[in-house]
């Protein structure tokens, strides 16, 4: 009977123990749940990338860029890249899905990345931050309630926005050095996106590549290697628009030869607009001077509608369908049109516009690129029959490929590839090959125009109205 007695006590006890330590664990969970753990970095002579996990959260509070904020409740992201991840875009390395794929499709707005760090670094030496080498859209960075550095405009409402570039912030040693021999505080992102990005990409949001942190040489090092993967992605726009002016040249030089035809006329102005596209593409994210609102009023309200008439216009000379003037009516119509339901359409626009009206002009751009389309597709129908014509279709083919990139997007045709490692877009090869077909093209009608010159020379009459003869090569004469 004590033996029974002693294995209850014995048993109670265990069962005491087993619920005071269970008590203990939730309690220690409870306490680590509300304490975010800082991130603890050496510094040496490499660089660190800030994969996280970063505590993330939409909204906006300046408050959450201080370092007692308790975040332990926001959402945990982590920025690590795939292997082989690219920004099918422009071909970035170690990109990452926005905070649209995270769980916030089509959020627009502002959103806070925050990052808890702790550096070790010998004899306190000077830190440098990389900072993403892409950001939907715009962004202002922290450390500790400091503003260090912003990408964008946050003066008015809402943030312009200008093209995201590599850059290095540099971290003053006041802020980091302030409690020690480690450097610790909270890294804050304030990142704005605009409400036309979400709808353009539903996966958008936010930061698309990690932050890195290193000493001065290290992080220059990587700071060039990502200016070199922008530059070479944006040069060869820049070569692309000396190539379309070069032709457009050639092309103003048949038109002097040869007032007559319209399709001259038609193919200077083309070529000379899609060379200002192309030159504009690479001036907006070589520089910060142009707004991404004006890069989208110049491309989408002015050069696109232009663009697309100026082609169909070029091709419809091109095919020998240029008489009669309701065609020129009508695409001139289209174009003012497209313009039109292009601004009106654009997100600065909304609050003075309802959203189903938006909505529906949007639709209408649609309908109104797939009838432009369409309309080269008759033409090409129409008037590719004869020998000579045949020259004019690969480059229109290669040329449209550009223009209706957009629906070819829609296609889910891939848009990007990497030669040689560097990022070309579907779009670029399609030109490059166009400037090729158009070269070809110019210089056989040059020579035909060359050769009919030669011709009118010799059968000019001579003042008694006889033509002049012409002479048979002799063995003195050069074949």
């Amino acid at each position: 009977m004590q033996r029974l007695c002693w294995i209850g006590v014995s048993v109670r006890r265990t069962w005491r123990a087993w619920l005071v330590t269970l008590a203990l664990l939730v309690v220690a969970g409870s306490a680590c749940a509300t304490q975010t753990q800082p991130v603890h970095i050496g510094a040496g002579q490499s660089v660190v990338v800030l994969n996280g996990p970063w505590k993330f959260s939409t909204g906006d509070n300046i408050r959450w860029a201080g370092p007692d904020f308790d975040d332990s409740a926001w959402e945990s992201v982590d920025l690590t890249a795939p292997p082989g991840a690219y920004d099918a875009d422009v071909g970035l390395s170690d990109y990452v899905p926005g905070w649209g794929a995270r769980g916030h499709p089509a959020y627009s707005g502002f959103g806070w990345y925050r990052l808890h760090v702790s550096v070790n670094a010998q004899d306190h030496r000077t830190l440098e931050l990389l900072a993403p080498a892409d950001v939907d859209d715009a962004y202002q960075v922290f450390f500790n309630d400091h503003l260090l550095a912003e990408a964008g405009d946050f003066a008015p409402v809402p943030p312009a926005v200008y093209s995201i570039q590599p850059r290095v912030i540099r971290l003053p040693p006041s802020l980091w050095w302030a409690n020690g021999s480690d450097a610790t505080g909270v890294i804050a992102f304030r990142v704005w996106m605009n409400a036309s990005t979400a709808r353009h990409d539903r996966s958008a949001g936010g930061l698309r590549v990690a932050p890195e942190i290193g000493t001065t040489d290290a992080v220059a090092a990587r700071y060039r290697v990502q200016w070199m993967e922008a530059f070479w992605y944006d040069i060869v726009d820049a070569l692309l628009a000396t190539a379309f002016i070069v032709l457009a040249a050639m092309a103003f030089r048949l038109h002097v030869l040869n007032r007559a035809d319209p399709l001259y006329s038609w193919l200077t102005v083309a070529l000379a607009l899609l060379s200002l596209s192309r030159a504009n593409q690479a001036f907006f994210f070589w520089t910060q001077v142009e707004s991404e609102l004006q890069f989208a009023v110049s491309r989408s309200v002015l050069l696109d509608p232009m663009l697309l008439a100026a082609w169909t216009m070029t091709w419809r000379t091109a095919f020998g369908l240029h008489k009669g003037n309701r065609f020129p009516k009508l695409i001139g119509a289209l174009t003012l049109a497209y313009m039109a339901t292009s601004l009106f359409s654009r997100s600065f626009m909304q609050p003075m516009i309802p959203h189903p009206v938006v909505t529906d002009l949007k639709l209408a751009v649609t309908c109104l690129r797939w009838t432009m389309l369409l309309t080269n597709l008759y033409l090409v129908l129409r008037g590719a029959r004869s020998r000579e014509s045949w020259y004019v279709v690969p480059a229109l083919l290669l040329v449209s490929i550009g223009l209706f990139a957009r629906e070819l997007n829609a296609m889910h045709i891939p848009g990007i590839w990497f030669p040689f490692g560097v990022g070309v877009s579907r779009t670029q090869f399609a030109f490059g090959a166009f400037d090729v077909a158009m070269f070809v093209l110019l210089l056989r009608r040059r020579s035909g125009l060359v050769r009919r010159d030669d011709r009118i020379r010799d059968e000019k009459p001579l003042g008694n109205g006889q033509p002049v003869a012409r002479r048979e090569p002799t063995s003195s004469t050069p074949k």
